[in-house]
């Protein structure tokens, strides 16, 4: 079949009762997206640990495509190795239905750099409620007249090889059956051509619908009939999408329908599998151990998940719909979202943004956020996504860490016992008050320099060095008696215990020292000595008999 002019159908061919199935194929893919585009690493793993997601800032990050991480075990060949039984065991706990936060990981790039990360994990679930893995999240050419032709002919030919396709002419008789038609109805092109369609094809049921529609394409519109079983030969019903057409002559007067139908169990499975992932997406994203939050252009509410709502004890049947900055977040929170939402809609993507709000109940509350633009199905910017983390406690923890730090500096610096600290090059980089003050060094002229070189004296300076040598291996020394030397002038002696200083990692940074002036005791034990040898010369010397 070739037509001699364009017909309407290959106008209207995308068109579908409702467009049902683009409502979920967009939704399906905007959630896609808001993950894939999300400017936070957000990945994903099945029941047996391998890569199932991974989106494009962690590929940017650990510099691994997605096509190279799926199907890896992300344990292995991701996680450092000190840290991969710990990983472990929290993929277990999260797919075992116990939700994970503030986790904290060092993932290691393809070019061996290390990426520590505050993890946060969610079970991820089948429609039954299995454990199917966790997800994790730490952000037309204009076309000349022969090409138009070239592209209706392969449409057509497509068409054809794919759908049933019927024509008819004004009294509703069928005019052309195409080869798909017979395989999917059992009746030959013969057999069909000049039979009343509906009365023939279409089950007593949708035949009204079907006429209707066959009417208005007479009259030159288009219709979409999103349900209608037709009979095969053998008397069986098949489930079939109708796209109804007018067939139209050079002058572009209806002569006649054009229909074509899709199968709608193929087409069903579709819908059900796309409204599968997006009730997946809807639930992981409402059960994330993670704030979500979006917003549209208008900043009205889009979506509010669990995880925000407990922080701020807004529901999400009182914000959704409501006015983010004007009816929800209160007077504290309000310039940060300003701002934030303000550069989401100017299409940045907004990382580590850090604000504070009043919760429902007027407590103080600390969120960390990333911000991503989100579009609609033509890349229009629809909203703003808005991804992150409830860092309260761990801003509390991080003062109280501070404070205690201070307190240990401030005691460390005035404690009445010589203090000393040097990095594993042997440079000084603590030098208390004391030390400063039997040394004749001060802090200032101290720090930097090598300890050996510049304040131990010649006589000690190999036998120091051993002992520093000692503690950077994680040996530490006790009562070591430590000369100080200024000017080559012995100012004190210090009784020295020698310790392993360690980083966060538990790796060697350097030793600190801890003394005691025994400067006086020295002296006096010295002087005790030379009395003592002078009494037993004059005893093996008297001229008289002792004993």
């Amino acid at each position: 079949m070739q037509p001699s002019v364009r017909p309407a159908y290959l106008e209207t061919f995308n068109m579908s009762a409702g467009d049902g199935t683009e409502y979920w194929k967009h939704e399906a893919e905007d959630f896609a997206r808001l993950v894939r585009k999300a400017h936070v690493p957000v990945f994903g793993v099945d029941s047996e640990g391998r890569v199932s997601e991974w989106n494009e800032y962690m590929a940017e990050m650990l510099g691994w495509a997605k096509e190279q991480a799926l199907g890896k075990f992300f344990v292995q060949v991701f996680v450092q190795p000190e840290q991969q039984a710990a990983m472990s065991q929290m993929l277990q706990r999260t797919m075992d239905g116990t939700e994970n936060d503030m986790f904290e990981v060092s993932l290691v790039s393809r070019a061996g750099a290390l990426h520590s990360m505050l993890l946060t994990a969610t079970p991820r679930r089948s429609r039954n409620a299995k454990a199917t893995g966790a997800l994790i999240a730490g952000n037309v050419k204009s076309s000349s007249s022969s090409e138009a032709r070239f592209a209706d002919s392969q449409l057509i030919e497509a068409v054809n090889a794919t759908f049933p396709v019927f024509s008819l002419d004004m009294d509703g008789k069928v005019t052309d059956w195409n080869a798909k038609a017979s395989a999917m109805l059992g009746y030959d092109r013969d057999e069909a051509i000049g039979k009343a369609f509906v009365q023939n094809f279409v089950t007593r049921e949708f035949q009204q619908s079907v006429n209707n529609g066959v009417a208005l394409a007479f009259k030159g519109r288009d219709t979409a009939i999103s349900e209608c079983c037709l009979v095969s030969k053998r008397g069986e019903t098949n489930n079939f999408l109708l796209n109804i057409a007018p067939w139209t002559d050079h002058d572009k007067m209806p002569t006649g329908a054009f229909i074509i139908a899709q199968d709608c169990s193929s087409f069903q499975s579709r819908i059900t599998a796309q409204e599968n992932e997006l009730e997946e997406f809807s639930r992981l994203i409402n059960d994330a151990n993670a704030v979500v939050l979006s917003v549209d252009t208008m900043s009205c509410v889009r979506e509010w998940n669990n995880k925000i709502a407990d922080i701020s004890g807004f529901t999400k049947e009182r914000t959704v719909g409501h006015h983010l900055i004007r009816d929800v977040i209160g007077p504290r929170g309000q310039p940060g979202f300003t701002e934030l939402i303000q550069r989401g809609l100017r299409g940045e993507n907004v990382t580590n943004f850090e604000i504070s709000l009043d919760t429902e109940q007027q407590e103080s509350c600390t969120l960390l956020l990333n911000a991503s633009p989100s579009h609609d199905t033509d890349n229009n910017i629809s909203g703003v996504l808005i991804v992150g983390q409830d860092i309260t406690q761990m801003n509390q923890a991080t003062s109280e860490s501070k404070r205690v730090a201070d307190d240990l500096t401030r005691l460390i610096e005035t404690a009445n016992a010589p203090i000393f600290g040097v990095d594993t090059q042997g440079n000084v980089t603590e030098w208390n008050q004391k030390i400063a003050e039997l040394s004749g060094f001060s802090k200032r002229d101290a720090i930097g320099q090598s300890l050996v070189q510049h304040v131990i004296g010649d006589d000690y300076k190999d036998s120091v060095s051993y002992v520093l040598l000692r503690a950077l291996h994680g040996e530490e020394t006790t009562d070591f008696k430590l000369p100080l030397v200024k000017d080559r002038k012995q100012n004190a002696i210090l009784l020295l215990n020698a310790t392993t200083r360690r980083g966060p990692g538990g790796e060697v940074i350097g030793v600190i020292g801890v003394g005691q002036d025994i400067t006086l005791i020295d002296a006096m034990t010295q002087q005790q000595e030379r009395v003592a040898e002078d009494l037993a010369r004059m005893i093996d010397s008297a001229n008289a008999p002792i004993f």
